[in-house]
């Protein structure tokens, strides 16, 4: 890595993982409360089947725990297509015109080995027509994205959160809805929902219009700007009574379980005990003490439920991205534009926890700690400017801080599964960098702003 790179990793406390076992807990809360029906009268059979699969894949997850190797992953993707007749598959999502046809596909798996609950393709593509002027226009590459198939534990999140579908949903009710804002996202060519599997997407390339940025190094603040932009200009247009556009019916609320907003806290609360056997984490050595960090999981455990209301039913609604992190961004080059990727956890909720994401997720804690006025300020200029009235920087603040306690619960819960039956790291959990530096980030950013003092204000 870079001299930068380097820096930075040090300035945020990286360090490599120490070795240990453990199994995640996390995915056993994701079917967990399946068991819950147990309790409801009266008990359908078919609920069974759902609490028998959990029960099930479960006992897979223990199985298959590991990632995949190298030659595994590599594998995976050569079989990730097979039985798709490619060409004709690609010439009916890309609508050919009369006379042209695909003479030659390439394609390279990217990110691979990265995918969570998607793994994506980059198709080249040569045509042969009639004439140059039949295929001028046509274009070079396009994205496909499709299921995962790197870690079959991860179906278990994929059909808990409904994530395929809501992708699909947000290319054909949502996006059209966004045509005049700033928001720029890949133009879809193709959405297939398919049976037992999920969808898939036949997309836009739209790597030559910037670059990314690795969201343990961190966005500048002139690379935020127009994440910060473009995410107002899209709220703005959902906003309560303002805004141009109803939030669609196959948007998940942010009360919903399927949410990130409603999962994590609830995850967290069941977990607690857990957190307080691990001393707050401690092995992850942020350079905060581990008592400051167990007082503030203390008064956000104890304050769950007002936490979850606030950002889920009292803050003005909107449309959010809900992963609105560096790693799905595409900076513009001089000569290109900033794009947002991945909506597969779009959902309602506060504009601002977008934010918690793009300025404090995605940015150092010394870089955001400097510009987070500024970008705040950038946010609610651009509302005001796209047509939202009655919501003043006050308001916005108090939502933006109890938005971060939100996602503290995200990474609290998350990296429980980096730690060990024995108490230490687990060696090969390729979370730990990611939710170090975001762990270290937002609790800096609670004690900097005293998010914490929002609990004690009345009517939440």
């Amino acid at each position: 890595p870079s001299t930068r790179a380097r820096t930075r990793r040090r300035m945020e406390g990286d360090a490599a993982p120490l070795p240990a076992g453990g199994r995640p807990e996390a995915f056993r809360l994701l079917w967990k409360s399946s068991l819950e029906k147990l309790k409801e009268k009266p008990f359908k059979f078919e609920d069974a089947g759902h609490v028998v699969y959990r029960a099930l894949a479960w006992r897979r997850l223990g199985l298959l725990g590991k990632s995949k190797g190298a030659q595994q992953l590599k594998a995976v993707e050569e079989d990730a297509l097979e039985g798709i007749d490619l060409k004709a598959w690609l010439a009916e999502g890309l609508s050919l015109p009369g006379g042209v046809t695909i003479a030659r596909v390439s394609k390279k798996a990217i990110g691979e080995g990265l995918g969570f609950l998607s793994m994506c393709f980059k198709i080249g593509l040569t045509y042969e027509g009639p004439s140059e002027l039949a295929i001028k226009g046509l274009p070079s590459s396009v994205i496909l994205k499709m299921p995962s198939r790197y870690e079959e534990s991860f179906d278990l999140i994929a059909e808990e959160t409904d994530c395929y579908r809501r992708e699909h949903d947000f290319y054909i009710q949502v996006a059209p809805a966004l045509a005049g804002t700033a928001m720029r996202v890949p133009k879809l060519y193709s959405s297939e929902v398919v049976p037992n599997s999920g969808v898939r997407l036949l997309m836009e390339d739209l790597g030559g219009c910037g670059y990314s940025v690795n969201q343990l190094d961190g966005l500048s603040a002139a690379e935020v700007a127009p994440f910060v932009q473009m995410a107002a200009e899209m709220h703005a247009a959902f906003w309560p009574l303002t805004g141009r556009s109803g939030i669609p019916e196959c948007v998940v609320r942010a009360a919903d379980e399927r949410s990130f907003i409603a999962r994590w806290p609830k995850c967290f609360v069941a977990r607690y005990d857990e957190f307080l056997r691990s001393e707050g984490l401690a092995k992850f050595d942020i350079g905060i003490e581990k008592s400051v960090v167990l007082d503030i999981a203390a008064k956000i455990h104890g304050n769950a439920d007002k936490i979850l209301d606030r950002v889920s039913r009292i803050a003005p609604q909107t449309v959010i991205h809900s992963d609105y992190r560096a790693d799905n961004f595409i900076v513009g080059s001089p000569d290109g534009e900033s794009c947002v990727l991945d909506w597969q956890l779009l959902s309602t909720g506060p504009g601002v926890y977008d934010l918690g994401d793009c300025v404090v997720k995605s940015m150092t804690v010394e870089n955001g700690a400097k510009h987070l006025d500024h970008l705040l300020g950038l946010y609610h200029d651009t509302l005001v400017r796209a047509g939202v009235v009655g919501y003043s920087q006050e308001e916005m603040w108090t939502d933006f801080k109890f938005s971060i306690l939100n996602h503290l619960t995200l990474v609290f819960a998350i990296s429980l599964d980096g730690i060990g039956a024995d108490g230490e790291l687990v060696a090969d959990w390729s979370c730990f960098n990611l939710c170090r530096v975001m762990f270290r980030r937002l609790v800096r950013v609670v004690l900097d702003r005293d998010c914490l003092s929002v609990l004690d204000q009345k009517g939440g």
